[in-house]
């Protein structure tokens, strides 16, 4: 069952990453401007936000909950098929011990990848649609209210920083999956 599980993980993980990837292509989404990406123009990033990046959310789930249920029931079988080789813990048991803590230590940092990307990609998600304030972040020294006060002006600065912490968490998870 651990294989079939980690086959289905796999699966919908590649289907995610590559609707992730179609996203940014023209063909597929005719509002894609890589100009505009780059650029990173304020209005465009949060149409794409709100139109287009928030399709997968179940998928993404089920992918990183079948991922690391998988891991956790495959390092159960390495530690007893490591328990049985070492014979019941009377040969060798300092190779087997090794062999066990490291396989726990690489499922531990897998599962701890699968909630940590599922926990940014929630919150991100969540931002979004609680109509944070992510377009008025940087203040206009001059003044221009009653007050005496800063008065704000749209920058877009939220979308700006989401997009470039989605970019920089994507690219980390591509390397510790890796």
């Amino acid at each position: 069952y651990t294989s079939i599980l980690l086959f289905f993980a796999n699966v919908l993980r590649t289907i995610i990453r590559s609707n992730g990837y179609s996203q940014r292509s023209p063909t597929i989404n005719k509002s894609y401007s890589y100009e505009k990406w780059i650029d990173l123009q304020p209005a465009y990033l949060e149409e794409q936000w709100i139109e287009h990046r928030q399709s997968g959310r179940f998928m993404l789930f089920a992918s990183e909950f079948l991922f690391a249920i998988s891991w956790i029931m495959l390092g159960c079988l390495v530690n007893q098929v490591s328990f049985i080789l070492s014979k019941e813990g009377k040969r060798q048991p300092g190779i087997h011990i090794l062999i066990m803590s490291i396989f726990l230590i690489g499922v531990t940092v897998v599962i701890i990848t699968c909630f940590v990307t599922l926990g940014l990609s929630e919150s991100i998600i969540w931002l979004i649609k609680n109509e944070f304030n992510l377009n008025e972040w940087n203040t206009n020294n001059g003044g221009g209210n009653d007050s005496g006060g800063s008065a704000l002006f749209a920058d877009g600065a939220g979308y700006r920083v989401l997009e470039m912490i989605d970019i920089s968490f994507s690219a980390l998870v591509v390397w510790i999956d890796a």
